[in-house]
C-alpha cells in the first residue's frame, strides 16, 4: 500500500495581521479559508496546486523564541519550480517583494533559493536539475510500461471471460457446470 500524499501544511505564526499579507503577496492568491476553528485559534489557508497551506494563530501566545531549523521539528518547507528558468523568475519575484534571500544555490539534485517568513520560518523555492528530471522521467516511463502491461493483461482476461461466458450461454442445455468444465478442458 502506498503512503498517502501530503494534503496540507500548517504553520503557527506569531501575528496573522503580519503573516497573512506577507503570504498573500508571496503566493499572489487570496485565502480559500479564513476562520476561527475553535475559540482559541484562527487559521488562514491558501490552495497551492493541490496542497493546502495554512497559517495559524493560537489564543495562547507563542513563546518569545524565534524559529530555528536546528530545533527538533520542522527544518524548512520547499515549493517546487518546474525548471531553473522558473526558479530564476521566482528569485526575481522575491526581490520585487523585498524578501531577503540567499541567492540561488546549486546542488547535485537541483537548485534552490532559501528565504524566511516574518517569523523566521525557513522556506525554499527549488527546481530539479537535468539528472533528477531524467530519473523522474525514467520512473514515469517504468510506471507507464507497468500500467500498460497490466491493462493488456486485463484486456486479455476480459476477452477470455467474455469468451467463456459465450460458451456458457451456448451450452446451457448441457446441465451441470461440471459437465461443461470437462468439455472445455478436453
Amino acid at each position: 500500500m502506498a503512503f498517502p500524499p501530503l494534503t496540507h501544511v500548517a504553520l503557527t505564526v506569531r501575528d496573522l495581521s503580519v503573516s497573512v499579507p506577507w503570504y498573500q503577496a508571496l503566493f499572489d492568491a487570496e485565502p480559500v479559508i479564513d476562520e476561527d476553528t475553535d475559540p482559541h485559534m484562527h487559521h488562514t489557508v491558501y490552495l497551492l496546486g493541490g496542497t493546502l497551506f495554512g497559517v495559524h494563530q493560537h489564543g495562547t501566545a507563542a513563546p518569545g523564541e524565534t524559529f530555528s531549523e536546528y530545533r527538533v521539528g520542522l527544518d524548512h518547507i520547499a515549493f517546487g519550480c518546474a525548471s531553473r528558468a522558473e526558479l530564476d523568475k521566482w528569485a526575481s519575484r522575491l526581490d520585487e517583494l523585498g524578501i531577503a534571500h540567499g541567492g540561488i544555490k546549486d546542488a547535485g539534485y537541483g537548485s534552490g533559493v532559501s528565504f524566511r517568513d516574518p517569523d523566521g520560518i525557513a522556506l525554499e523555492l527549488s527546481a530539479p536539475n537535468e539528472h533528477l528530471l531524467a530519473a523522474k522521467e525514467a520512473l514515469a516511463r517504468g510506471v507507464k510500461r507497468f500500467l500498460g502491461t497490466m491493462l493488456a493483461e486485463n484486456v486479455a482476461a476480459h476477452r477470455l471471460t467474455r469468451s467463456l461466458a459465450g460458451e456458457l450461454a451456448h451450452h446451457r442445455h448441457l446441465g451441470p457446470v461440471d459437465e461443461l468444465v470437462v468439455e472445455l478442458a478436453a
